[in-house]
């Protein structure tokens, strides 16, 4: 339970977070890597996930569309 002394740790504001879930989205694994440290269910689908800034800047300005989307795998 290292979080729990960590710099500046609110455990009520710890305490909120678990009551109230939240999504990390983020252009590399930096989403899973807090989940995990913060004990916070994985709930991104962004989680053990890669993507070029250009890419990420531009799903962010219409995230809705694109979580919409169906996943594509394509071979390079």
């Amino acid at each position: 339970m290292e979080k729990f002394f960590t710099p500046n740790f609110d455990f009520k504001r710890y305490c909120k977070l678990i009551e109230n879930p939240i999504t990390i989205i983020s252009d590399d694994c930096w989403d899973g890597k807090v989940s995990k440290y913060l004990s916070l269910k994985f709930t991104s689908s962004f989680i053990n996930f890669y993507l070029y800034n250009d890419d990420y800047m531009k799903s962010s300005e219409n995230m809705d569309y694109y979580l919409e989307e169906d996943l594509q795998m394509y071979d390079k």
